[in-house]
């Protein structure tokens, strides 16, 4: 039986299991759950707060992770969340599952679809604009990968480098299309 029919719920969200592979890495808090996904998953998949402690909670609910409550004498008290041999076990399973391809939602092409309203000079400035973003992005990754510390999880450098390629393959995009327009005009 799959993870996905186990729960009785259908499929579980892959912020679910974003979480929970937080938590396998040791027992951690919301916070610091947080804090570890803006480091690494962040930058493919965001969670916010309220994601994160609505994940942990349906966790609990499926027995995949525990929480104990740590009593701070000079700080707010905490939650901390451990995984259980059930939460491994899905993870586990989850992760090995077929991996999906990358989901492309994408406001630019909607807009570029729908560009006809817009003078062509307009368009091409609004493509220049968002190179610029996919080359900043793609910088900011290469960042990530060059500040990543040696004890760094064993494939985050792979992961980072998929955003690399990614957002420079959108800029080479965003080349190509400035390059078709500007011929049009």
């Amino acid at each position: 039986m799959t993870t996905e029919r186990a729960t009785g719920r259908g499929r579980l969200p892959v912020t679910t299991f974003a979480v929970l592979g937080q938590v396998a890495a040791g027992p951690t808090t919301g916070y610091e759950i947080k804090a570890q996904l803006e480091a690494g998953a962040a930058q493919f998949w965001h969670a916010s707060y309220s994601q994160i402690y609505a994940e942990l909670r349906r966790l609990e609910g499926l027995g995949y992770v525990v929480e104990e409550h740590v009593v701070q004498a000079d700080r707010p008290n905490k939650r901390v969340y451990t995984i259980t041999a059930a939460g491994q076990k899905a993870l586990r399973d989850w992760v090995a599952e077929p991996w999906g391809l990358a989901q492309l939602r994408d406001e630019a092409l909607v807009k570029l679809l729908l560009a006809d309203v817009l003078p062509v000079s307009e368009v091409i400035t609004h493509i220049e604009a968002l190179r610029d973003l996919h080359e900043r992005r793609r910088a900011d990754f290469e960042r990530r990968i060059a500040a990543l510390p040696d004890d760094a999880p064993r494939y985050a450098h792979l992961a980072l480098r998929k955003g690399v390629l990614a957002q420079a393959a959108f800029a080479a995009w965003c080349a190509e299309v400035n390059d078709a327009l500007s011929a049009s005009e």
